[in-house]
């Protein structure tokens, strides 16, 4: 059953190969976009929404993907006023892809009164994770145009029913200091133990970790100096955008589970060219007490100049770490199962293209997939995008053949 459902990936894949462009000669372009459409109910309601105000093109901006089975959800944030929906996916079941159609139009999920501002369900998502247990957790800033509309909140959406389950706040003094940036979401638990899950949260403003308990329905937080930006690695230049950045710790991924129980959590800061671990079995602790066990965070290692990256994902078949490279406009790679260290000379970059302007997201998905979010992110918030250029790209590769050649590749 898993096979049938999932194979659906591999096959599109196939199907495309002749109509998509080869990137860095590694990856395929699935999708791309000069702007981002919806599918309204019909093209008046699309012209009232866009007199209103309520949607204005430019200004949507996927900033994150996620993929299960036949859906491919991307994630819009409500940066600025006219983002209809901020939380969305297209179809990319073989039945119902036309291949001729490289920019297909996103449906809001789990539907359109969901993103109603007024109903208060959904408010603007900075990002989601997908679990074993066909869950979708999804983090909810609570702003609109860095404007508070409520609490930010964790939201667990059914995606076989296609349904919101749950909505925890996350409260003001006791889950975060002051204003957070919840940068990234990652969910830690077995298809066999569905109810203990421990879901981790990334505040880049606040240098901490947000841990859920979902067995328990609580938040506690840790804080550690690794989660802090680096001064010297904060300056950026993409493209022609300079900018600076003090966004700490902000991505997140983890190993499969090991013999203690536990796995282990890579993560590093925007602002840092650094790679660090540490077992979930020290953060997963609300009693932890950061100075007695300061040590069980460890520094990996050095992705070396102009190496800052968003976003990271593991694939537990090759035991491969993917992660963006913002600045290089590349995708780079370490196998955790070579046994080498953490170094330039253990990594590899599996795809590169001064085209792929500020990859965004990597996400690795079930069918042994890889999954590249490109979106000139820098240019949208300092800049003035041209909607007469390709602005938003997906590109995709199965691991194994991405792998192949490199130093990343283990067989």
């Amino acid at each position: 059953m898993w096979y049938t459902k999932h194979r659906y990936i591999i096959l599109i894949l196939c199907v495309f190969v002749g109509v998509i462009e080869l990137t860095g000669n590694r990856m395929k372009e699935l999708f791309n976009w000069k702007e981002i459409d919806f599918q309204f109910e019909n093209e008046t309601y699309r012209q009232i929404m866009i007199e209103n105000g309520q949607f204005i093109p430019g200004h949507c901006i996927p900033t994150a993907i996620a993929i299960w089975i036949n859906k491919l959800f991307l994630i819009l944030p409500r940066f600025k006023l006219g983002v209809p929906a901020s939380l969305a996916y297209i179809n990319i079941n073989l039945t119902e892809v036309d291949v001729n159609k490289t920019s297909p139009q996103l449906i809001p999920y789990p539907n359109w009164e969901s993103h109603d501002i007024s109903l208060r369900n959904i408010t603007s998502v900075l990002n989601v994770h997908i679990d074993p247990c066909d869950r979708l957790w999804a983090l909810d800033s609570g702003q609109i145009e860095n404007k508070y509309e409520t609490d930010p909140s964790l939201i667990t959406f059914d995606l076989k029913g296609n349904f919101i389950l749950d909505s925890q706040k996350i409260r003001s003094k006791t889950d975060y200091k002051t204003e957070p940036f919840l940068a990234d979401i990652l969910v830690d638990v077995t298809s066999s133990n569905c109810d203990s899950a421990h879901v981790y949260i990334a505040d880049a403003n606040n240098y901490e970790i947000i841990i859920y308990n979902l067995k328990y329905r609580d938040f506690h937080k840790i804080s550690h100096n690794y989660f802090h930006f680096d001064p010297l690695s904060s300056d950026l230049k993409i493209d022609e955008i300079h900018y600076q950045t003090q966004y700490g710790v902000f991505s997140l991924t983890m190993s499969p589970v090991n013999r203690d129980d536990y796995r282990i959590l890579y993560f590093c800061p925007l602002a840092s060219t650094m790679q660090f671990a540490v077992s979930t079995r020290v953060i997963q602790n609300k009693t932890l007490d950061t100075s007695e066990s300061f040590y069980e965070f460890k520094i990996m290692g050095s992705r070396g100049t102009n190496s800052q990256s968003s976003a990271s994902s593991f694939d537990e078949e090759t035991g491969v770490l993917f992660y963006t490279l913002i600045a290089k406009k590349a995708v780079g790679c370490w196998n955790s199962f070579s046994g080498d260290e953490y170094n330039e000379k253990t990594q590899g970059i599996i795809t590169e293209s001064e085209n792929m302007i500020y990859p965004s997201d990597v996400e690795v998905n079930r069918s042994g997939s890889v999954w590249v979010l490109s979106n000139r992110l820098p240019k949208f918030l300092y800049g003035n995008p041209r909607l007469e250029e390709v602005n938003f790209k997906i590109l995709t590769s199965t691991i194994r053949t991405i792998i192949k050649g490199t130093v990343c590749d283990a067989m």
